[in-house]
Protein backbone atom coordinates (compact mmCIF):
# COMPACT_ATOMS: atom_id res chain seq x y z
CA UNK A 1 0.00 0.00 0.00
CA UNK A 2 1.18 3.53 -0.84
CA UNK A 3 -0.29 6.67 0.75
CA UNK A 4 0.19 10.32 -0.23
CA UNK A 5 -0.46 13.25 2.10
CA UNK A 6 -0.38 16.56 0.22
CA UNK A 7 -0.59 19.52 2.59
CA UNK A 8 -1.37 22.92 1.02
CA UNK A 9 -0.89 25.66 3.59
CA UNK A 10 -3.70 28.26 3.77
CA UNK A 11 -5.77 26.93 0.83
CA UNK A 12 -9.50 27.37 1.34
CA UNK A 13 -12.02 24.76 0.31
CA UNK A 14 -13.63 26.92 -2.38
CA UNK A 15 -10.27 27.38 -4.12
CA UNK A 16 -10.36 23.72 -5.17
CA UNK A 17 -13.74 23.66 -6.91
CA UNK A 18 -14.90 27.22 -7.67
CA UNK A 19 -13.71 29.01 -10.79
CA UNK A 20 -14.76 32.59 -10.01
CA UNK A 21 -13.31 33.71 -6.67
CA UNK A 22 -13.60 37.16 -5.10
CA UNK A 23 -9.98 37.99 -5.96
CA UNK A 24 -9.57 36.17 -9.31
CA UNK A 25 -12.00 35.39 -12.15
CA UNK A 26 -10.32 32.25 -13.44
CA UNK A 27 -9.03 30.08 -10.63
CA UNK A 28 -5.93 28.20 -11.91
CA UNK A 29 -6.06 25.57 -9.14
CA UNK A 30 -9.56 24.29 -10.01
CA UNK A 31 -8.63 22.45 -13.27
CA UNK A 32 -5.63 20.85 -11.57
CA UNK A 33 -7.76 19.41 -8.78
CA UNK A 34 -10.33 18.25 -11.33
CA UNK A 35 -7.64 16.21 -13.09
CA UNK A 36 -6.61 14.63 -9.81
CA UNK A 37 -10.13 13.41 -9.06
CA UNK A 38 -11.36 11.93 -5.80
CA UNK A 39 -13.91 13.40 -3.38
CA UNK A 40 -13.71 16.92 -2.05
CA UNK A 41 -15.48 17.63 1.23
CA UNK A 42 -17.03 21.07 1.02
CA UNK A 43 -17.92 21.39 4.73
CA UNK A 44 -14.58 20.66 6.40
CA UNK A 45 -13.45 22.86 9.29
CA UNK A 46 -10.39 23.27 11.48
CA UNK A 47 -10.71 23.66 15.26
CA UNK A 48 -7.77 26.08 15.22
CA UNK A 49 -7.02 28.38 12.26
CA UNK A 50 -3.23 28.58 12.49
CA UNK A 51 -0.61 26.15 11.21
CA UNK A 52 0.87 25.04 14.55
CA UNK A 53 -2.37 24.05 16.23
CA UNK A 54 -4.21 22.87 13.14
CA UNK A 55 -1.46 20.48 12.04
CA UNK A 56 -1.27 19.11 15.58
CA UNK A 57 -5.04 18.49 15.38
CA UNK A 58 -4.62 16.82 11.98
CA UNK A 59 -1.79 14.59 13.19
CA UNK A 60 -3.42 13.61 16.51
CA UNK A 61 -7.07 13.54 15.45
CA UNK A 62 -7.88 15.66 18.51
CA UNK A 63 -8.65 19.38 19.03
CA UNK A 64 -6.04 21.61 20.74
CA UNK A 65 -7.77 21.46 24.12
CA UNK A 66 -7.25 17.67 24.17
CA UNK A 67 -3.88 17.20 22.43
CA UNK A 68 -1.61 19.61 24.35
CA UNK A 69 -0.91 22.01 21.46
CA UNK A 70 -3.39 24.66 22.56
CA UNK A 71 -1.48 27.82 21.59
CA UNK A 72 0.39 28.76 18.43
CA UNK A 73 3.78 28.32 20.13
CA UNK A 74 3.10 24.78 21.39
CA UNK A 75 4.57 22.66 18.61
CA UNK A 76 3.73 18.99 18.18
CA UNK A 77 7.29 17.76 18.72
CA UNK A 78 7.35 19.18 22.24
CA UNK A 79 3.73 19.21 23.40
CA UNK A 80 2.06 16.18 21.82
CA UNK A 81 2.29 13.24 24.19
CA UNK A 82 4.70 10.79 22.49
CA UNK A 83 2.43 7.96 23.68
CA UNK A 84 -0.54 9.60 22.00
CA UNK A 85 -1.70 8.12 18.71
CA UNK A 86 -0.94 10.10 15.57
CA UNK A 87 -1.26 9.37 11.88
CA UNK A 88 2.50 8.81 11.77
CA UNK A 89 2.72 6.51 14.81
CA UNK A 90 -0.12 4.46 13.32
CA UNK A 91 1.74 4.11 10.01
CA UNK A 92 4.99 3.21 11.78
CA UNK A 93 3.13 0.54 13.77
CA UNK A 94 1.85 -0.87 10.48
CA UNK A 95 5.42 -1.14 9.16
CA UNK A 96 5.30 1.84 6.79
CA UNK A 97 8.33 3.90 5.85
CA UNK A 98 7.70 7.65 5.83
CA UNK A 99 9.09 10.28 3.45
CA UNK A 100 8.70 13.95 4.42
CA UNK A 101 9.09 17.09 2.32
CA UNK A 102 8.35 20.35 4.11
CA UNK A 103 9.80 23.81 4.65
CA UNK A 104 12.93 23.25 6.82
CA UNK A 105 12.47 26.27 9.11
CA UNK A 106 9.02 25.04 10.14
CA UNK A 107 10.36 21.52 10.54
CA UNK A 108 13.13 22.81 12.79
CA UNK A 109 10.58 24.54 15.02
CA UNK A 110 9.06 21.15 15.83
CA UNK A 111 5.94 21.19 13.67
CA UNK A 112 5.69 17.39 13.46
CA UNK A 113 5.34 14.71 16.18
CA UNK A 114 8.58 13.46 17.68
CA UNK A 115 8.33 10.05 15.96
CA UNK A 116 8.70 11.76 12.56
CA UNK A 117 12.06 13.26 13.53
CA UNK A 118 13.21 9.93 14.91
CA UNK A 119 12.03 7.54 12.20
CA UNK A 120 11.02 9.33 8.99
CA UNK A 121 13.25 10.18 6.05
CA UNK A 122 13.15 13.99 5.97
CA UNK A 123 14.34 15.84 2.88
CA UNK A 124 16.94 18.45 3.93
CA UNK A 125 15.90 21.28 1.57
CA UNK A 126 12.74 23.00 0.36
CA UNK A 127 13.41 21.90 -3.21
CA UNK A 128 10.56 19.85 -4.68
CA UNK A 129 12.39 18.74 -7.87
CA UNK A 130 15.25 17.45 -5.72
CA UNK A 131 12.84 15.60 -3.41
CA UNK A 132 10.96 13.92 -6.27
CA UNK A 133 14.20 12.93 -7.95
CA UNK A 134 15.76 11.43 -4.82
CA UNK A 135 12.69 9.75 -3.31
CA UNK A 136 11.63 6.28 -4.32
CA UNK A 137 7.98 5.51 -3.64
CA UNK A 138 8.10 1.99 -2.27
CA UNK A 139 5.36 -0.38 -1.20
CA UNK A 140 4.15 0.17 2.38
CA UNK A 141 5.25 3.77 2.34
CA UNK A 142 3.62 7.09 3.21
CA UNK A 143 4.79 10.29 1.54
CA UNK A 144 4.06 13.67 3.13
CA UNK A 145 4.54 16.69 0.86
CA UNK A 146 4.01 20.10 2.46
CA UNK A 147 3.60 23.08 0.13
CA UNK A 148 3.76 26.51 1.83
CA UNK A 149 4.01 28.57 -1.38
CA UNK A 150 0.58 30.22 -1.08
CA UNK A 151 1.25 31.41 2.46
CA UNK A 152 4.77 32.59 1.66
CA UNK A 153 3.79 34.58 -1.45
CA UNK A 154 0.85 36.06 0.44
CA UNK A 155 3.27 37.25 3.11
CA UNK A 156 5.51 38.78 0.45
CA UNK A 157 2.81 40.76 -1.35
CA UNK A 158 0.42 41.49 1.51
CA UNK A 159 -3.00 40.18 2.48
CA UNK A 160 -4.86 41.95 -0.31
CA UNK A 161 -6.41 40.91 -3.63
CA UNK A 162 -3.13 41.37 -5.51
CA UNK A 163 -1.33 39.21 -2.97
CA UNK A 164 -4.00 36.51 -3.21
CA UNK A 165 -3.80 36.49 -7.03
CA UNK A 166 -0.01 36.20 -6.96
CA UNK A 167 -0.18 33.43 -4.36
CA UNK A 168 -2.75 31.30 -6.15
CA UNK A 169 -0.89 31.58 -9.47
CA UNK A 170 2.43 30.51 -7.94
CA UNK A 171 0.78 27.65 -6.07
CA UNK A 172 -0.89 26.43 -9.26
CA UNK A 173 2.53 26.30 -10.96
CA UNK A 174 3.87 24.20 -8.09
CA UNK A 175 0.90 21.81 -8.33
CA UNK A 176 1.26 21.56 -12.12
CA UNK A 177 4.89 20.58 -11.66
CA UNK A 178 4.10 18.08 -8.91
CA UNK A 179 1.35 16.24 -10.79
CA UNK A 180 3.41 16.25 -13.98
CA UNK A 181 6.16 14.39 -12.15
CA UNK A 182 4.21 11.85 -10.13
CA UNK A 183 1.57 9.32 -11.12
CA UNK A 184 -1.34 9.90 -8.77
CA UNK A 185 -2.57 6.37 -9.46
CA UNK A 186 0.64 5.02 -7.99
CA UNK A 187 -0.90 5.81 -4.60
CA UNK A 188 -3.65 3.65 -3.17
CA UNK A 189 -4.89 6.48 -0.97
CA UNK A 190 -4.35 10.22 -1.34
CA UNK A 191 -5.27 12.98 1.12
CA UNK A 192 -5.03 16.59 -0.04
CA UNK A 193 -5.76 19.06 2.75
CA UNK A 194 -5.02 22.45 4.29
CA UNK A 195 -4.72 23.75 7.82
CA UNK A 196 -6.76 26.95 7.60
CA UNK A 197 -8.03 29.55 5.16
CA UNK A 198 -7.56 33.31 5.14
CA UNK A 199 -9.30 36.64 4.88
CA UNK A 200 -8.00 39.79 3.25
CA UNK A 201 -6.64 42.54 5.47
CA UNK A 202 -8.67 45.58 6.42
CA UNK A 203 -10.23 47.24 9.41
CA UNK A 204 -11.19 45.20 12.46
CA UNK A 205 -14.41 43.36 11.77
CA UNK A 206 -17.04 41.44 13.68
CA UNK A 207 -15.44 38.52 15.56
CA UNK A 208 -17.65 36.11 13.62
CA UNK A 209 -16.26 37.37 10.32
CA UNK A 210 -12.74 37.19 11.72
CA UNK A 211 -13.18 33.60 12.91
CA UNK A 212 -15.75 32.61 10.28
CA UNK A 213 -15.67 30.21 7.31
CA UNK A 214 -13.08 32.23 5.34
CA UNK A 215 -10.41 31.27 7.91
CA UNK A 216 -11.79 28.05 9.40
CA UNK A 217 -13.21 26.19 6.39
CA UNK A 218 -10.42 24.13 4.86
CA UNK A 219 -9.56 21.99 1.89
CA UNK A 220 -10.13 18.24 2.36
CA UNK A 221 -9.89 15.82 -0.53
CA UNK A 222 -9.70 12.05 -0.30
CA UNK A 223 -8.91 9.88 -3.31
CA UNK A 224 -8.70 6.15 -3.77
CA UNK A 225 -6.69 4.73 -6.65
CA UNK A 226 -8.69 4.83 -9.88
CA UNK A 227 -11.17 7.52 -8.78
CA UNK A 228 -10.27 9.86 -11.61
CA UNK A 229 -13.40 12.03 -11.56
CA UNK A 230 -13.85 14.76 -8.97
CA UNK A 231 -16.94 14.50 -6.79
CA UNK A 232 -18.22 16.87 -4.13
CA UNK A 233 -19.50 15.70 -0.75
CA UNK A 234 -21.23 18.03 1.74
CA UNK A 235 -20.58 15.75 4.74
CA UNK A 236 -19.83 17.85 7.83
CA UNK A 237 -16.27 16.96 8.88
CA UNK A 238 -13.00 18.39 10.14
CA UNK A 239 -9.26 18.19 9.56
CA UNK A 240 -9.30 15.67 12.40
CA UNK A 241 -11.04 13.16 10.10
CA UNK A 242 -7.78 11.89 8.56
CA UNK A 243 -6.76 9.67 11.50
CA UNK A 244 -10.16 7.91 11.77
CA UNK A 245 -10.13 7.44 7.98
CA UNK A 246 -6.76 5.70 8.23
CA UNK A 247 -8.19 3.51 10.99
CA UNK A 248 -11.03 2.70 8.61
CA UNK A 249 -8.56 1.80 5.84
CA UNK A 250 -6.60 -0.48 8.18
CA UNK A 251 -9.80 -2.01 9.67
CA UNK A 252 -8.68 -0.78 13.07
CA UNK A 253 -11.20 -0.06 15.81
CA UNK A 254 -10.38 3.05 17.81
CA UNK A 255 -12.51 5.72 19.45
CA UNK A 256 -11.68 9.07 17.86
CA UNK A 257 -12.89 12.65 18.22
CA UNK A 258 -14.19 12.88 14.66
CA UNK A 259 -15.40 10.22 12.21
CA UNK A 260 -13.93 8.64 9.10
CA UNK A 261 -14.51 10.36 5.77
CA UNK A 262 -15.68 6.95 4.52
CA UNK A 263 -18.54 6.81 7.02
CA UNK A 264 -21.83 8.70 6.89
CA UNK A 265 -21.79 9.44 10.63
CA UNK A 266 -20.80 13.00 11.58
CA UNK A 267 -20.28 15.13 14.66
CA UNK A 268 -23.09 17.47 15.69
CA UNK A 269 -20.67 20.37 16.07
CA UNK A 270 -17.00 21.34 16.11
CA UNK A 271 -15.51 23.75 18.64
CA UNK A 272 -13.08 26.38 17.36
CA UNK A 273 -10.69 28.37 19.54
CA UNK A 274 -8.43 31.18 18.39
CA UNK A 275 -6.19 34.09 19.32
CA UNK A 276 -6.98 37.68 18.35
CA UNK A 277 -3.38 38.79 18.85
CA UNK A 278 -0.93 36.44 17.13
CA UNK A 279 2.25 37.89 18.64
CA UNK A 280 3.89 35.04 20.61
CA UNK A 281 3.77 35.42 24.37
CA UNK A 282 3.97 33.42 27.58
CA UNK A 283 0.61 31.81 28.41
CA UNK A 284 -0.86 32.94 25.11
CA UNK A 285 -4.55 33.50 25.81
CA UNK A 286 -7.47 32.23 23.76
CA UNK A 287 -9.73 35.18 22.94
CA UNK A 288 -12.29 33.73 20.52
CA UNK A 289 -14.51 30.70 20.99
CA UNK A 290 -16.71 29.28 18.25
CA UNK A 291 -19.19 26.48 17.66
CA UNK A 292 -19.86 25.46 14.07
CA UNK A 293 -22.54 23.01 12.94
CA UNK A 294 -23.53 21.97 9.40
CA UNK A 295 -25.82 25.02 9.26
CA UNK A 296 -24.80 27.52 11.96
CA UNK A 297 -21.77 29.42 13.20
CA UNK A 298 -21.61 30.93 16.68
CA UNK A 299 -18.71 33.01 18.04
CA UNK A 300 -18.22 34.34 21.55
CA UNK A 301 -15.68 36.75 23.00
CA UNK A 302 -15.38 37.97 26.57
CA UNK A 303 -17.53 40.96 25.63
CA UNK A 304 -20.04 39.84 23.01
CA UNK A 305 -21.63 37.03 21.00
CA UNK A 306 -22.43 36.66 17.28
CA UNK A 307 -24.59 34.13 15.46
CA UNK A 308 -24.89 33.32 11.76
CA UNK A 309 -26.83 30.95 9.54
CA UNK A 310 -24.30 29.61 7.03
CA UNK A 311 -26.82 29.54 4.19
CA UNK A 312 -27.35 33.33 4.13
CA UNK A 313 -24.37 34.76 6.05
CA UNK A 314 -26.51 37.21 8.04
CA UNK A 315 -25.00 38.02 11.44
CA UNK A 316 -27.03 38.62 14.60
CA UNK A 317 -25.44 39.86 17.82
CA UNK A 318 -27.26 37.54 20.18
CA UNK A 319 -26.49 34.94 22.81
CA UNK A 320 -27.31 31.32 22.03
CA UNK A 321 -27.98 29.37 25.23
CA UNK A 322 -27.35 25.90 23.76
CA UNK A 323 -24.00 26.90 22.26
CA UNK A 324 -23.03 28.74 25.45
CA UNK A 325 -23.60 25.53 27.41
CA UNK A 326 -21.38 23.59 24.96
CA UNK A 327 -18.58 26.14 25.32
CA UNK A 328 -18.90 26.14 29.12
CA UNK A 329 -18.68 22.35 29.19
CA UNK A 330 -15.88 21.78 26.66
CA UNK A 331 -13.64 24.87 26.87
CA UNK A 332 -12.12 27.11 29.56
CA UNK A 333 -14.26 30.10 28.60
CA UNK A 334 -15.85 30.28 32.07
CA UNK A 335 -12.41 30.58 33.68
CA UNK A 336 -11.47 33.33 31.22
CA UNK A 337 -14.81 35.04 31.92
CA UNK A 338 -14.21 34.99 35.67
CA UNK A 339 -10.75 36.50 35.17
CA UNK A 340 -12.18 39.12 32.80
CA UNK A 341 -14.85 40.16 35.32
CA UNK A 342 -12.21 40.34 38.06
CA UNK A 343 -10.05 42.62 35.91
CA UNK A 344 -13.05 44.86 35.16
CA UNK A 345 -13.84 45.16 38.88
CA UNK A 346 -10.23 46.03 39.63
CA UNK A 347 -10.13 48.67 36.89
CA UNK A 348 -13.33 50.20 38.25
CA UNK A 349 -11.84 50.20 41.76
CA UNK A 350 -8.63 51.92 40.57
CA UNK A 351 -10.66 54.59 38.78
CA UNK A 352 -12.85 55.20 41.80
CA UNK A 353 -12.60 58.60 43.51
CA UNK A 354 -13.18 56.88 46.88
CA UNK A 355 -9.50 55.83 46.94
CA UNK A 356 -8.48 59.48 46.89
CA UNK A 357 -11.11 60.53 49.44
CA UNK A 358 -9.53 58.54 52.29
CA UNK A 359 -7.79 61.47 54.02
CA UNK A 360 -6.04 59.70 56.86
CA UNK A 361 -4.24 56.50 57.81
CA UNK A 362 -5.61 53.90 60.23
CA UNK A 363 -3.78 55.63 63.10
CA UNK A 364 -5.53 58.89 62.44
CA UNK A 365 -2.49 60.50 60.86
CA UNK A 366 -3.40 62.59 57.83
CA UNK A 367 -2.23 61.23 54.49
CA UNK A 368 0.34 63.11 52.46
CA UNK A 369 -1.51 65.11 49.85
CA UNK A 370 0.69 65.78 46.84
CA UNK A 371 0.38 69.21 45.28
CA UNK A 372 1.89 67.96 42.06
CA UNK A 373 -0.15 68.81 38.96
CA UNK A 374 -2.42 71.12 40.99
CA UNK A 375 -3.21 74.47 39.38
CA UNK A 376 -2.12 77.55 41.35
CA UNK A 377 -4.51 80.39 42.19
CA UNK A 378 -2.40 82.71 40.01
CA UNK A 379 -2.94 80.53 36.93
CA UNK A 380 -6.63 80.17 37.72
CA UNK A 381 -6.97 83.97 37.89
CA UNK A 382 -5.41 84.36 34.45
CA UNK A 383 -7.62 81.72 32.80
CA UNK A 384 -10.98 82.24 34.47
CA UNK A 385 -12.92 80.93 31.47
CA UNK A 386 -11.21 77.57 31.73
CA UNK A 387 -11.32 77.21 35.49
Amino acid sequence: MKILFLFLDMIRSDMAYKNNLSFIKHNPIKPIIEKVGGTIYTKCFTPSPDTTRSLAAIFSGKPPALNGCNTKTRFAKYFLDPNQRSIFSLLIEKGFSINVFHEPNELNQGLFPECVYNQAKIHPTYNLPSFLKSTKIENNSATFIGISDFHQVFNDYGYNERGARKAIKETSKTLEFLFSNIDINEFDHTFIFSDHGFRLSGELVDPLIYLGPARTQTLMLYRQKGHNKLAKNSKFCSVMSILPTLNNIFDQEEKTYDYSLLQSKTRDYIIIEDHFNYQPRVRHNIELWGVVTPHEFYVKTLKSSSYMKLENGLIEHINHADFDRILSKETEIDIYMQDYEAVQRYKKFMRSESIREISHLSTGKRRYQSKKNKVSNFIKSKFKRIF
